[in-house]
């Protein structure tokens, strides 16, 4: 927030008349964005929301990425491990009927002069101002540190950390949040192609200009980004690109579960209501967004079919 977001047309001018521009003129934001920021994002128009969390910086990046709002990455810190377990865990959860859409982030994280601290963050998808957020600092005792994260999760989730961190056992309880399968992975934005970097690039291609613009817009990350976060997905704290493959195959296997019960369904009534409830609530348990819905009929499943299609292919944007 409060970072000017500018076309590429100002470094390119920039350059052309070696010096720096004024920013307002080249400024894409302010006239879109809505006079109301730190409203939840399911408030705000698709575009908006868009625009909203397109220059957001990405919070987690994989299971060994330290949450950028405990300001303990800049310290040196980094996750904790021991024994073969990462404790890094994000769950959320989606009750319709109740409206309740809501993540949970917990990391222990290992300072450079061994000092533990437990980063704790909880709250509604989409609006970050309303989230419980707290860092613990627990010195050198990492047994207490452990045991108040193992205590959390089992509090948050209803299940124990350690079957499920070793061997993904995990067993789904009523009004309690569901792990995400969270892969080991880097933040690929850091230090990629920006569109406004991109122009700069294609000011100075020697190819066609036509072509030049076309290969920017297909290079740039905003681009997919923008699509994304439109579609309600890859959020800061939660971004779809970090799940692993297991996750996704379990999203899959729901799917084609779903298909079956559906075609046993009644088409409307009660039975029907409570059915397509219950296929949305997990579903958007499984892969949070900050718009969820009640999908009805198969043309809804099979838009989420696709949209998971587009996550097991490797992308820009994961």
């Amino acid at each position: 927030r409060g970072t000017p977001v500018v076309s590429e047309n100002w470094i390119v001018d920039s350059i052309q008349k070696k010096e720096a521009q004024p920013l307002a003129a080249y400024d894409i934001v302010s006239d879109v964005v809505p006079e109301g920021r730190g409203l939840p994002l399911d408030k705000l128009d698709p575009s908006e929301e868009a625009i909203e969390t397109l220059a957001a910086e990405l919070k987690l990046a994989g299971k060994r990425s330290v949450h950028k709002d405990s300001k303990l990455d800049k310290d040196g810190g980094h996750i904790f491990e021991k024994d073969g377990i990462i404790y890094n865990c994000a769950c959320s959860i989606c009750e319709l009927g109740s409206e309740m859409n809501q993540f949970c982030i917990m990391q222990l994280i290992m300072l450079p002069e061994k000092q533990l601290h437990l980063f704790y963050k909880k709250g509604p998808i989409g609006h970050d101002q309303m989230a419980e957020e707290r860092v613990e600092d627990f010195g050198n005792c990492v047994n207490d540190a452990i045991k108040e994260f193992a205590r959390l999760f089992e509090e948050v989730t209803g299940n124990e950390f350690e079957p499920w961190e070793r061997e993904k056992k995990f067993e789904k309880k009523s009004m309690k949040m569901y792990p995400l399968d969270m892969d080991v992975g880097f933040d690929v934005r850091h230090g990629g192609a920006a569109l406004r970097q991109l122009g700069a690039a294609a000011a100075h291609c020697k190819l066609d200009p036509a072509i030049s613009f076309l290969l920017k817009q297909l290079c740039g990350q905003e681009i997919y980004r923008y699509a994304l976060t439109e579609m309600a997905q890859d959020l800061p704290d939660l971004p779809v690109g970090m799940l692993t493959d297991l996750h996704l195959k379990r999203g899959e296997e729901v799917l084609l579960e779903w298909i079956r019960d559906a075609e046993a369904a009644p088409e409307s009534g009660p039975a029907a209501d409570a059915l397509w409830i219950e296929i949305s609530n997990k579903w958007f348990t499984l892969f949070p967004t900050t718009r969820p819905y009640i999908m009805r009929g198969f043309e809804q499943i099979a838009d989420n079919v696709r949209l998971h299609a587009t996550l097991l292919t490797p992308s820009p944007i994961s």
